[in-house]
């Protein structure tokens, strides 16, 4: 039977614990005294052994590691290994902290010098690249200085006085900032240290300390030569990386929370948060969530369930952030409506701090409806659900009412996007209901070159719909090489297709209380002078009504859109020849606004 690391790791570290403690418990006091004036040998088996040893507590065992500290800091290599192993002597105190009061004094008389001792250490082997002397070039040596100086900082958060005297110090949020750069992800290495104490685990326990988390964010961001992309892209990567590598090691499950609960601190700025989402960090969080769903599935550990919510309460915190369709459309490519029917069990017990069922639950009833309103991501949503269908435990939960409403309206939507597939995308009319066949020939715009027309009558049709206020700016990027790409021309056909659909599909669902809105509104105005407005924004979508004397000043102004809005506004106003429909559409940071052409005996329809 293959031994894991981690079952190496734990074997190792018993069996020289328990060397060590064979030794002491002859005579601690004498363990105490010898460490304490800098025998090494002694320093180092009391430092592991200690806490294991009857009635050490009434010793005073901290004499032995706290002297070392009061010692200004110096390169000398006897001295640097005694301060390393009183270092891991501290860190041990951590689990008796809160019954033993007596051991708080001695640590915060000791913090002054401590801290002296952790930002020496830092500098000058930690940070050094190359390093300045040959023995702290060794990679094992600097994984023990690292988790050297990382335990004591963990210890003492984890007592309220100390944790604030730590905090309290101008340059200990920077140094664990930096510790957790330093921080390794290579599988776990022997240690004589109880646990993985890295600089994960000390910059998330910072941060579950703090009053003000967002104010230690700020300090980090504020740090000289802090470099917010290497942050970002590290973060992101570690949180991949613990979900697999570490995910099966000692203290492996630990890493991972401690990691996801870092990044949600961290994006808490907007500085940051703009970095992180520029890095695809919303991806890279759903492969996250995907893979630990996965490891649920074959090993059933329930302790899966504090991470996946992390990541879920992520997730929605930062789908829709303006970055347009494509984060959603990676999202759910990647597993996030799969990964989230396989958490829907969790939805009944405690969150993590900082995240809400509610709040997750926004994803199916909020966030991907109001972009269901594209037909990319309607497309996507059905592809994904075919090739990894959700789990029918979704029904035995809370979210059953929740999720019916959004297959509801996915199947309505999908319906939509079939009966509005355009016959002919190659042709640059929007209305042009010519197969798209390699018979039928294009001709292209002799003055732009950049649009193709299956015949005269669609080029007329498409001059007047706005290819007129257009032809000239498309003459001159096709002079400059700025080229159109014809997938895009046939995507975008594609959408405005699904989105006259929809809109015209939606107008007359709601016929009868767009009467009444004009009655109420406008009482004195005939109901063809009156533009029907449609808010895809908000879920479910508003329904409104507006006369078309209020676009006098507002037509230039509005929102991005397609480029013949204002020329349909413009014709409507003139010649009363058909209604319109103004439909607003989500688009990250912008929202998209299209005109949709109704025949005049709308109003007179049943």
């Amino acid at each position: 039977m293959e031994v894991s690391s981690a079952d190496q790791v734990a074997r190792i570290k018993e069996e020289f614990i328990q060397g060590c403690l064979q030794k002491v418990v002859v005579d601690p006091k004498r363990f105490i005294k010898a460490a304490a004036s800098g025998s090494q040998d002694d320093l180092k088996i009391f430092a592991c052994s200690w806490f294991y040893i009857p009635d050490i507590f009434s010793m005073s065992p901290l004499d032995a590691f706290t002297p070392h500290f009061m010692v200004p800091p110096t390169s000398d290599d006897e001295l640097l290994m005694n301060v390393a192993h009183a270092l891991v002597g501290l860190t041990y105190a951590k689990d008796f902290l809160g019954t033993h009061e007596e051991l708080v004094k001695p640590l915060a008389d000791a913090w002054p010098g401590l801290f002296k001792w952790l930002v020496f250490l830092h500098d000058l082997i930690l940070a050094t690249s190359p390093p300045s002397k040959v023995l702290y070039g060794d990679e094992l040596f600097r994984s023990m200085i690292l988790t050297s100086v990382c335990g004591p900082m963990y210890c003492f958060c984890h007592h309220t006085r100390l944790s604030e005297l730590v905090l309290s110090t101008p340059g200990s949020v920077e140094l664990a900032a930096r510790l957790w750069l330093h921080d390794e992800f290579d599988p776990p290495r022997p240690s004589v240290t109880s646990q993985h104490v890295g600089g994960t685990a000390v910059l998330a326990t910072f941060f579950e300390i703090s009053r003000s988390p967002r104010a230690l964010v700020q300090r980090i961001v504020k740090m000289k030569d802090f470099d917010r992309v290497k942050l970002a892209t590290l973060a992101l990567h570690r949180a991949s990386s613990a979900a697999t590598v570490w995910y099966n090691e000692e203290g492996g499950g630990n890493v991972v929370t401690n990691l996801l609960e870092t990044i949600n601190h961290l994006t808490s700025v907007p500085e940051l948060l703009h970095t992180f989402l520029n890095a695809h960090s919303v991806l890279i969080i759903t492969l996250t969530l995907r893979y630990l769903c996965n490891r649920q599935l074959e090993s059933g550990d329930e302790e899966l369930g504090h991470p996946t919510l992390l990541c879920l309460g992520y997730i929605a915190k930062h789908l829709d952030s303006g970055n347009g369709i494509a984060p959603v459309c990676e999202a759910v490519k990647s597993g996030l409506l799969w990964a989230f029917g396989e958490c829907s069990q969790y939805f009944d017990q405690p969150m993590p701090s900082g995240v809400s069922a509610p709040q997750i639950l926004k994803i199916v009833t909020q966030i991907l409806p109001r972009y269901l309103t594209s037909r990319l991501v309607v497309q996507t949503v059905d592809d994904s659900m075919k090739e990894m269908p959700i789990s029918p435990k979704i029904l035995d939960t809370t979210l059953k009412e929740a999720w019916n409403r959004f297959l509801e309206l996915l199947s309505e939507r999908k319906d939509l996007m079939e009966k509005s597939q355009l016959h002919g995308v190659g042709c640059a009319n929007d209305l042009c209901t010519m197969p798209a066949t390699p018979e039928v020939k294009l001709m292209k715009c002799s003055r732009c070159s950049s649009l193709s027309y299956c015949s005269k009558e669609c080029q007329v049709v498409d001059w007047k719909n706005g290819h007129k206020a257009n032809c000239k700016v498309m003459a001159t990027e096709r002079r400059a090489g700025i080229a159109k790409v014809v997938y895009g021309h046939a995507a975008r056909r594609r959408d405005r297709a699904f989105h006259l659909a929809l809109s015209k599909y939606d107008a007359t669902r709601q016929r009868d209380f767009l009467r009444d809105q004009a009655s109420q509104k406008y009482p004195d105005s005939s109901l063809t002078d009156l533009v029907i407005v449609i808010n895809y924004l908000i879920v479910p979508p508003t329904f409104s009504v507006k006369h078309i004397d209020e676009y006098e000043k507002s037509a230039a102004t509005r929102p991005s859109g397609d480029d013949n809005n204002a020329h349909d506004i413009e014709e409507f106003r003139e010649k009363r020849q058909y209604l319109l429909i103004e439909s607003t559409f989500p688009g990250g940071n912008s929202v998209k606004v299209v005109t949709v052409k109704l025949d005049k005996d709308f109003w007179e329809s049943s």
